[in-house]
């Protein structure tokens, strides 16, 4: 099954914050098999962590990079990001 990832869904899985709404959002990550991201979607994670998180520009790149890396994420007009994507395999960082 297909679904739009959330921003709240990624911010909680990668802050680990709520405790429990993160675990949620970790576990419908792991259990999804594709998951459509739009571009608007990756500029409002990266404007919550650095504003909100108060994340170093550099761990929040890092961490957007790890989400273009997630198998089951099809970019939806993503452009730009698409191409990054191919260039980026391994683990999911966390900031907690």
């Amino acid at each position: 099954m297909s679904a739009f990832v959330d921003t709240n869904i990624l911010i909680r899985h990668l802050t680990g914050d709520p405790p429990d709404q993160a675990s949620r959002a970790t576990r419908f990550l792991a259990e999804a098999d594709e998951l459509l991201l739009a571009d608007l979607i990756v500029a409002e994670v990266v404007y919550v962590l650095e504003s909100f998180y108060e994340v170093e520009r550099s761990l929040v790149a890092e961490l957007v990079r790890s989400i273009l890396a997630f198998d089951p994420v099809r970019l939806v007009d993503g452009g730009a990001l698409a191409s990054r994507r191919r260039n980026v395999r391994g683990r999911t960082p966390r900031l907690r």
